[in-house]
């Protein structure tokens, strides 16, 4: 998926620049990743970035404190993350536990939030309504994304979910322990 080669892409951002395409059935999403406009010392420890996906030319989703891809982004998504979704307020974050019930990575936009959640073999994609609503609008099977059709925004978060590697959110944390 990176239009960068690898090391490029782990690395830091030092200046505005395409970092990815992302081709969806509704069309490419530009994934533009630039240094954070913050200049903390806990900022700049933590790669901190400012991510903007864009559709069209136009940009549909910002996170304003994004980081690095892997480790520092998982770090910051555990802490949660801030931006804007078509000029919503979107906030997310990630856990990742022993129990896949407490999986989740998920991104609230008003009063609506949409989760990515295991269940069985497959991760689900679900809008979930400040009335307690549930619907499921995406899910994978054999590793692709089925949906009957997202709406821009719901392919924003699911684009930023791919690119961002938060699917290692919801993959049991035993993977990560070595055999020898």
């Amino acid at each position: 998926m990176p239009q960068v080669d690898t090391s490029e892409w782990l690395k830091p951002a030092s200046e505005e620049k395409l970092h990815t395409l992302i081709q969806t059935p509704g069309g490419d999403f530009e994934l533009y990743r630039l240094p954070a406009l913050r200049k903390s010392v806990q900022a700049k420890a933590e790669s901190w970035e400012k991510w903007r996906l864009s559709f069209g030319g136009a940009d549909v989703l910002v996170v304003e404190d994004a980081a690095a891809p892997w480790v520092s982004l998982h770090k910051r998504m555990r802490a949660g993350i801030h931006g804007r979704l078509e000029g919503d307020i979107l906030k997310g974050f990630a856990r990742r536990s022993l129990l896949p019930s407490r999986r989740i990575v998920e991104f609230t936009v008003g009063d609506s939030s949409l989760k990515f959640e295991v269940k069985g073999l497959s991760v689900n994609l679900i809008r979930e309504n400040s009335d307690g609503g549930r619907h499921l609008i995406a899910r994978t099977r054999r590793g692709r994304w089925q949906s009957d059709g997202l709406d821009q925004q719901e392919m924003a978060v699911a684009c930023l979910y791919s690119a961002a590697g938060l699917d290692v959110f919801l993959e049991s944390p035993l993977w990560d322990i070595p055999l020898f």
